[in-house]
């Protein structure tokens, strides 16, 4: 995937999972759907590796909010 390609896919998960959160009574598992893709693309790319010491509190912090779901996610990602 190219980087033009792979941050278009990423802008487009961001969208998603913000639109969930803004939904009334938005459900964690419904926002950890789009966050669980990018989390894969990012890994994909690399992107994890080389941020993830700058990210890694931004992770867990999204990861304890989501729940099991979230830990999940950044098991995937670590």
């Amino acid at each position: 995937m190219s980087r033009p390609e792979a941050r278009k896919n990423a802008a487009a998960l961001l969208a998603d999972a913000g639109r969930e959160l803004g939904q009334p009574g938005c459900e964690a598992e419904k926002v950890a759907r789009p966050v669980k893709r990018l989390a894969g693309l990012l890994s994909d790319i690399g992107a994890i590796k080389a941020a993830e010491a700058a990210l890694i509190g931004s992770f867990q912090a999204i990861a304890s909010w989501l729940g099991p779901a979230g830990q999940a996610i950044l098991h995937l990602m670590m």
